[in-house]
């Protein structure tokens, strides 16, 4: 008996992740990013072109972010010294991110990277690329 008991409370131990950097979304598809001034954000786990992206929000109720978000509605919570405070996460590392905002390129948009501390937000042809989706709320 007592084997039974200890066997299943290792299986229970064993099925909870000890040290996950953030809640799921999506149903485990993605990663919640919260904002540093407003917003949580859901972060695809797979990379996808942009009408992929596009078409994954919608599928999970959200939409595509835009680079709008970078701004930070609270100067107190967010470093205004790099260029998108408001999704500025030092400990966070991903290598690109899909918004709706389309950049002055024919066939880009921008994306937003996270790398080292620092944070780009940078033009992508969405045609090969595979950035993850960033979306927020409708």
């Amino acid at each position: 008996m007592k084997k039974t008991v200890i066997i299943c409370l290792l299986g229970v131990m064993i099925g909870i992740p000890m040290n996950a950097k953030s809640a799921v979304c999506a149903g485990g598809a993605g990663e919640e990013y919260k904002g540093n001034s407003y917003g949580t954000y859901c972060r695809s786990r797979i990379g996808m072109n942009l009408w992929s992206a596009h078409a994954w929000c919608n599928a999970i109720g959200m939409k595509l972010i835009s680079v709008d978000e970078c701004a930070c509605s609270d100067e107190t919570k967010c470093d205004l010294t790099v260029t998108c405070p408001n999704l500025y996460n030092p400990s966070a590392s991903f290598d690109g991110a899909w918004t709706s905002t389309p950049a002055t390129y024919t066939g880009y948009a921008h994306a937003i990277s996270v790398r080292g501390g620092n944070i780009v937000v940078h033009a992508a042809t969405h045609i090969p690329e595979w950035h993850a989706a960033l979306c927020g709320p409708r």
